[in-house]
């Protein structure tokens, strides 16, 4: 999947996964507008879905692509391709916002949605400030059920100035993680800005991997290398042999030998581009490089220095391209397939048969239960038949027939319990079903024990109201949002317990707590309450311990002010909440969202019914105020340590903590040079400049002598002082001209040593110290 600036709108969601070539090249896509395409293997099945994207306010500037994958014996998987443009400048009205609304994505688990979302939070970009799409997507993300794959790495690097940032996001279905093993990984850069991103999902069945016979390319051998090593390796041989067998074992050993050093063998897989050779390589590793070095220093050179890479590498690689073109082209022969070299130029293959899934239809009376489309041949043909058995006919014959129906008619008139009907074999009556169901035996019944929400038994007894009916703004004025909100409260049947919770976390992470008022209509009074949160909380925790501590004083009211209460309205603030909760208690991962529905569904089994109201926070409602001030007053007098500490809460607490480390660092030391990497060296270079490094090396004479392998450590270059590091690299003016075509002329030790890694091996190397110093023999007795 490919989004960004320079992709093609308009075409990009018709002409996915086809090959056929358009009719009209169409109109040039405006700059800036972006686009997404996304490409499937040629012998998967797949589906387009049309409309997945519907906004409730206009956004033309978003692109939303959705493709379903039927891979062979599962469920069909939805890919989801985004691309929402960043904030832009205009003139006369400055920074207009993001139009991308994630709740205007038609959703269908198992699903992968991954896209330049142009949107920064703390969950997956830690080099950029939060944004507010950043925060709305996670939201959607947490309401949808799906898990963000980023890892925290980068995703982006602005070729400008070397900075970072993850403006690309990958996530998934919760249940693709229970059920798949599911990695994301970012690869090494290849000219973009972005980084690709691989997301690999395993399958449910392994196939085994099958790789061709390797063999050697004698297109692409390179004979007079072949001859000079298979003339050195028989002139190696230290004993000739004695036997015709060992000669021609030996001899067709020396061949392969030299074969595998001067002829490419392979299996023909992981192929490059045909016109790919060393110097697109070499370019394509400098340009690697360059981008590595630009975002650790970020410094000025090192920026300029990628952005050189960058475009020599694309010149090199269009100039390989053309230049095999032209020199295939000229080597063509009369009977020569130019198309079968366009073909292989542009990374053609002959067209497979057309993929189409083919859905199953639905069983007549049965519930909807999610099937996966027939995708193999031998799964269409099973299909086709189950179909056409149902509406064949053979010719009538009431010699053949008689039998037959004598035969159905026994086979439908008796039952295997001799007309008891215990096991319900035959048709029975609703009053014979709940008869049945209730002579089953507690906790012993065949069938699957699963709970039910609910307003599945109750009706409409649990409501939820999660907007209002004017849509107001956080920047909207009090007044417009108290008026709003009380519009709202209108609508809703004169309750008569009406409860205002709250809950505060400082930070939004710690010192939680919750408070809540319940105004008891019919007695005229108020009850105010308060619970801690926890140390560690979030603040959809304490909202949630709010809404927990109000429902169980209301729970344990005396039973003649519970007698008065019929009908319960429950207004908080926090929507997330609500939303978490309108999934129903079978989706409640954490324990206090199954406390709140255990409550819930107490209160309603006694016949109370219950509305749980959103309304907007500081919007000068005195209920909501009261609450405001309960939830501060838990969070800094109630007794913390009591309280426990859940996982979701732990992990928002860790993530700001993280983040706070990285800025506090990054402040502490803003213009600090990491060490230059010596990863790039071989063994004996590592070693040797990690020695250096410490002032301690044995190739020095100041550390032979110290360790008793010299007699003095006097430098035997200049014979003038002691060599130690400092003497050898940047002092002894015995090395000044070697010296100085690394690092200039008098060079200090920091800079020798923060510059790139091979100079101070290159150097030793020059000036003739590789090997351990030791004093020369004595001269020999007379």
């Amino acid at each position: 999947m490919e989004a960004g600036p320079e992709g093609e709108s308009g075409s990009a969601q018709e002409g996915i996964g086809t090959r056929q070539r358009p009719a009209a090249r169409p109109p040039p896509t405006p700059k800036g507008q972006g686009g997404v395409l996304t490409l499937v293997r040629d012998d998967i099945p797949y589906s387009v879905n049309p409309s997945v994207y519907r906004p409730t306010r206009p956004d033309p500037n978003t692109y939303c692509v959705s493709v379903t994958v039927h891979a062979s014996k599962t469920l069909g998987l939805s890919v989801y391709n985004i691309y929402a443009p960043p904030a832009r400048w205009t003139t006369g009205q400055g920074t207009q916002e993001q139009g991308f609304q994630p709740d205007g994505i038609r959703l269908e688990h198992p699903a992968v949605v991954c896209g330049d979302f142009n949107a920064h939070s703390l969950s997956w970009d830690v080099y950029q400030p939060e944004t507010a799409l950043g925060e709305a997507i996670e939201d959607w993300a947490v309401d949808n059920g799906m898990t963000i794959l980023n890892d925290g790495g980068c995703t982006r690097q602005n070729p400008s100035t070397g900075g970072v940032s993850a403006p690309d996001v990958s996530l998934a279905s919760r249940d693709l993680l229970r059920s798949r093993d599911v990695t994301w990984v970012t690869q090494r850069g290849i000219g973009s800005d972005h980084l690709p991103i691989l997301v690999t999902l395993s399958s449910s069945v392994q196939r085994p991997r099958r790789e061709g016979r390797g063999r050697f390319s004698h297109r692409s051998a390179d004979w007079p290398k072949f001859r000079e090593e298979l003339d050195q390796l028989i002139n190696a041989w230290s004993a000739q042999p004695t036997s015709l067998n060992e000669a021609a074992n030996r001899l067709a050993a020396t061949i392969l030998r030299a074969a595998r050093a001067s002829i490419p063998f392979g299996n023909g897989r992981g192929r490059r581009p045909p016109f790919w050779n060393q110097v697109c390589q070499d370019a394509a590793d400098r340009r690697e490089e360059a981008r590595v070095a630009a975002s650790r220093s970020r410094s000025r050179a090192d920026v300029l220095r990628y952005q050189e890479e960058r475009a020599t590498a694309d010149k090199v690689v269009d100039q390989e391209r053309t230049a095999f073109f032209r020199q295939k082209a000229a080597e063509l022969k009369p009977d020569g397939d130019m198309w079968h070299l366009i073909r292989t130029m542009d990374g053609r293959r002959p067209p497979a048969k057309p993929a189409v899934t083919i859905s199953r239809p639905g069983t007549e009376g049965q519930p909807a239960q999610p099937t996966r489309p027939a995708v193999t041949d031998k799964e269409k043909a099973e299909l086709f038949c189950q179909a056409y058995a149902q509406v064949s006919r053979l010719p009538k014959d009431k010699t053949s027939d008689q039998s037959i129906k004598i035969e159905a008619r026994r086979a439908t008139s008796q039952t295997c319990c001799n007309g008891g009907r215990d096991a319900f074999c035959s048709p029975f009556s609703r009053r014979e079903l709940l008869l049945g169901i209730r002579k089953l035996r507690k906790g012993r019944s065949p069938g699957v024990d699963q709970g039910a929400p609910p307003w599945h038994h109750c009706g409409d007894a649990v409501r939820f109201v999660l907007d209002l009916p004017q849509p107001t703004r956080r920047t909207d004025q009090p007044e417009k949002r108290k008026e709003a909100a009380l519009a709202a409260l209108a609508l809703v049947p004169d309750p008569d317990c009406t409860i205002w919770s709250d809950g505060s976390a400082k930070e939004g992470t710690i010192q939680g707590g919750g408070g809540a008022i319940l105004e008891l209509h019919r007695e005229g009074r108020t009850i105010e309450c308060v619970a801690p949160a926890g140390r560690v909380c979030s603040s959809m925790r304490a909202e949630l311990v709010a809404m927990t501590e109000a429902l169980t004083r209301l729970q344990e009211l005396p039973a003649p002010s519970r007698a008065l209460i019929k009908r319960v309205l429950l207004c908080t603030d926090s929507r997330s909440g609500l939303q978490l909760l309108s999934r129903g208690p079978d989706d409640q991962q954490s324990a206090i969202g199954q406390r709140v529905w255990g409550l819930i569904d107490a209160l309603t089994a006694a016949g109370t019914d219950i509305t749980l109201h959103w309304v907007p926070g500081h919007a000068d409602l005195a209920g909501n105020e009261a609450a405001d001030r309960l939830a501060n007053q838990a969070a800094a007098d109630c007794a913390q340590e009591e309280a426990p500490i859940d996982l979701p809460s732990a992990r928002t607490a860790i993530r700001r903590w993280t983040s706070e480390l990285a800025s506090a660092r990054a402040q502490r030391h803003p213009h600090r040079d990491p060490t230059p990497s010596h990863d790039e060296l071989d063994r004996w270079g590592q070693v040797t400049l990690s020695q250096l490094r410490t002032g301690y090396c044995p190739l020095v004479r100041a550390t032979a002598h110290r360790l008793g392998l010299v007699a003095d450590s006097t430098c035997r270059a200049c014979g003038e002082e002691e060599e130690d590091v400092e003497h050898l690299l940047v002092g002894c003016p015995a090395h000044v001209a070697a010296r100085a075509g690394f690092w200039g002329h008098c060079p200090t030790l920091e800079e020798v040593f923060s510059g790139p890694a091979e100079h101070v091996i290159n150097f030793l190397r020059r000036v003739g110290r590789v090997q351990v110093a030791t004093d020369p023999p004595p001269p020999a007795a007379p």
